[in-house]
């Protein structure tokens, strides 16, 4: 599957990277598309990541996974058998996926038009219309993949206004 978006694609070959070399893991892509309404697609657990190009957050990652995923995930980076995928240390660990993730992209991108600097992560379980609004103009496009079964979201989105 073809990602026109050379930040979106950059954001998903990171992920590839990440999941396999931190929980050894194959991410499989399904499928991409735009949304205007990204929040509706949203799994258990998201950790959103602003980018930041010529000092504005106009973009932002939103890495989107189950619960099941983000267990199992955790635990391997962690080297252990089994995590409490309701315990707050679940939140932080899949906030730092996600900045591990924005970071490699932002490094395959650096010194291009696209490149960018990070925020930090924002980990939240649940609905996220609260914490991360989306307006009239704003826009998504969406990745949505697998890995060890599950469903994940690798999602660039972008804002009329800035943050």
């Amino acid at each position: 599957m073809s990602i026109d978006n050379s930040t979106l694609r950059a954001l998903v070959d990171a992920a590839t990277d990440t999941l396999s070399t931190m929980a050894m893991l194959d991410l499989k892509q399904e499928r991409c598309e735009p949304s205007d309404q990204p929040h509706q697609g949203l799994l258990e657990i998201t950790t959103f990541v602003g980018l930041v190009h010529d000092g504005v957050e106009n973009r932002m990652l939103a890495l989107s996974l189950s619960s099941n995923l983000a267990r199992t995930i955790v635990a391997s980076m962690l080297g252990e058998d089994e995590v409490d995928a309701d315990g707050p240390e679940i939140l932080g660990d899949i906030g730092e996926l996600g900045n591990m993730v924005a970071g490699r992209a932002k490094k395959q991108l650096s010194e291009t038009p696209d490149e960018f600097a990070l925020t930090l992560p924002k980990t939240i379980r649940g609905d996220a219309t609260t914490e991360v609004p989306f307006q009239d103009g704003d826009h998504a496009e969406v990745a949505s993949c697998e890995a060890a079964g599950e469903p994940i979201q690798i999602a660039l989105w972008s804002f009329a206004t800035p943050r």
